[in-house]
């Protein structure tokens, strides 16, 4: 056997023989034997050597890694069998057995936390346990809050930031304006910033702070300036005359101007921060000023601003004529204006006592007697500016005697030619059909005195002749009259007590508006206010309970518009 040897080989006699024998590798007791002949006799002994101890050693005995996932090595020094185990999840040996002399692989995690961590693994053989530790460095400490910076809107609010963490961590804020919530926290979370209102018109700007295992982290959050605007007119009061004026915008937004008057256009509606806008207004046709609204919209406010419109120049007298009899005196006229106005001439028999004014002014016309037979007339003159207005006074003659021409009916037409003539004087009064009627002829109580539109005599006594007229009536649409233009007429009789009739004209389905107005422009009644079809209308006005003097009559009929006077004489 190699493991045992005998020396020497041969001999004679007595003598030793030393045996030699070397160590046990294994871990099983082991015998060998030593054969001896000589003198044809043979003789054996037998050498059983003990089993050698089971062994077990792994190295090294422990092991310092860093806090990242990895792995490292233990070398197995046995000469038996083993098998190995861990205690922590964390730690993963292979392989799991082994025989005699070897390496074991240990694969660890990442350290999830901010402590050292300690594992071990147990290698068992032959009735050996070898242990070995790892022991993993903490996780250093982190502390992150994403997005490092927002931009808010002016107007109160919250948003939020991430933290990602792996230790406690406290919030503070370095502007009053903001509060963060939680106030403190661990591992990973989310913080929800509130912010108030931005009171200013310049952006501002706050820091929210976060610290966490000796880390320092910020977020910035800017706030957007306040929404102002403030708009303004370089004059609020404006002629009656079309023309432009500015509109001043002092803003740092987003804005749109809104106006719903026909008479008033922008040169811009949409728009942001401060500008200048151009407001093109039209004439004042209307005899009371008027205003405008332009409004103002941003960042869910408003604003208003406006405009005042002075009324176009008018100038009115009122009544406009009046007769008077042969016998010297006095009558009251007014005269509404506002512009300044003069009696442009003088009359030698007429005398006022005040010659200019302005506003509404009550004017005595003092008149002498008329010794002449013939009736006079004498006519006042207002002007001012480019208007003009006038009073007609017609006095009686001596022995005079009254024509009067009336039409039949009222909206049937108009006359003239009724006045005070003296005896024998040429008289011709004259019928004149409003639009849709004709003259038919003149009656005199119930005689027909003349065919003719024009009618002439010679003045011998008092006579009320009736111009009569007929409406023209449609038998066919083809033959049915139908008005080419809106039209306003004058209202007859005018001056008038207690009635007069007021005729238009509507040339397409309109809405309709008839209002009338005293002489200051306050409204007295709506006649008409709707919807009508094309025709000719007449509308009757009773002023029962109204005093004398000038009234206007208004019409609006699609885009018509026209106002005209009439008189009250009581």
């Amino acid at each position: 056997m190699e493991w045992i040897s005998a020396t020497p080989l041969s001999g004679s006699g007595n003598q030793t023989i030393t045996v030699t024998y070397t160590d046990n590798p294994v871990t099983v007791q082991r015998s060998g034997t030593i054969t001896v002949n000589g003198g044809g006799i043979t003789r054996t002994l037998t050498l059983t050597q003990a089993a050698q101890p089971f062994a077990l050693e792994v190295t090294p005995s422990e092991r310092s890694v860093e806090d990242k996932g990895g792995s490292t090595t233990f070398s197995v020094t046995s000469n038996t069998d083993w098998t190995i185990s861990e205690d922590v999840e964390w730690l993963n040996g292979t392989p799991e057995n082994g025989s005699g002399i070897g390496t074991i692989t240990v694969t660890y995690t990442d350290n999830p936390v901010t402590n050292q961590r300690t594992g071990t693994i147990t290698v068992n053989g032959g009735g050996i346990t070898r242990t070995v530790t790892l022991t993993q460095a903490a996780q250093p400490f982190a502390l992150e809050v994403t997005p490092s910076e927002r931009s808010v809107e002016d107007k109160g609010g919250s948003t939020t930031f991430s933290v990602t963490s792996n230790t406690d961590w406290i919030v503070s804020e370095d502007v009053e304006w903001l509060n963060g919530t939680p106030e403190n926290g661990s591992g990973n979370g989310t913080i929800t910033v509130t912010y108030t209102d931005n009171p200013v018109t310049n952006q501002r700007s706050g820091i929210i702070i976060v610290n966490g295992g000796g880390i320092t982290d910020t977020v910035l959050i800017q706030q957007d300036a306040k929404k102002f605007l403030t708009i303004s007119l370089l004059d609020t009061v404006i002629s009656s005359t079309s023309g432009i004026i500015n509109l001043m915008i002092d803003s740092n937004t987003d804005w749109e101007l809104k106006e719903d008057l026909e008479w008033i256009q922008l040169s811009k509606y949409i728009g942001t921060n401060s500008d200048t806008i151009n407001i093109n207004y039209d004439t004042n046709e209307e005899i009371t000023d008027r205003q405008g609204v332009i409004s103002a919209y941003w960042a869910g406010d408003s604003c208003t601003v406006i405009m005042y419109q002075s009324a176009r120049a008018y100038l009115f007298v009122n009544p406009d004529s009046q007769f008077v009899d042969s016998d010297s005196g006095s009558i009251n006229i007014n005269v509404a204006s506002n512009i300044t106005w003069r009696i442009k001439d003088s009359i030698n028999w007429i005398s006022v006592a005040q010659d200019s004014g302005i506003g509404i002014v009550s004017l005595t016309v003092i008149y002498d007697a008329n010794i002449d037979s013939l009736s006079r007339s004498g006519t006042l003159f207002f002007t001012g500016d480019s208007l003009s207005g006038e009073f007609v006074l017609v006095q009686e003659g001596l022995e005079t005697y009254m024509i009067i021409a009336s039409a039949d009916p009222l909206e049937g037409g108009t006359t003239s030619g009724s006045g005070s003539y003296l005896s024998g004087a040429n008289v011709k009064v004259s019928a004149f059909p409003s639009e849709g009627w004709i003259f038919k002829n003149w009656k005199e109580d119930s005689l027909i005195v003349s065919d003719d539109s024009t009618f002439s005599f010679i003045s011998s006594c008092p006579r009320t002749l009736m111009a009569r007229f007929e409406k023209i009536l449609a038998v066919t649409e083809n033959d049915k009259k139908i008005p080419e233009n809106y039209e306003l007429y004058q209202n007859y009789p005018n001056p008038f007590n207690p009635s007069t009739t007021i005729k238009y004209s509507v040339p397409e389905l309109s809405f309709v508006t008839l209002k009338v107005y005293d002489i200051l422009g306050n409204e007295i009644v709506t006649l008409v206010n709707g919807e009508q079809p094309v025709g000719y209308y007449d509308v009757s006005f009773y002023v029962s309970s109204l005093s004398s003097g000038i009234y206007f009559y208004y019409l609006s009929a699609g885009s018509y518009k026209q106002i005209k006077k009439m008189v009250v004489v009581k």
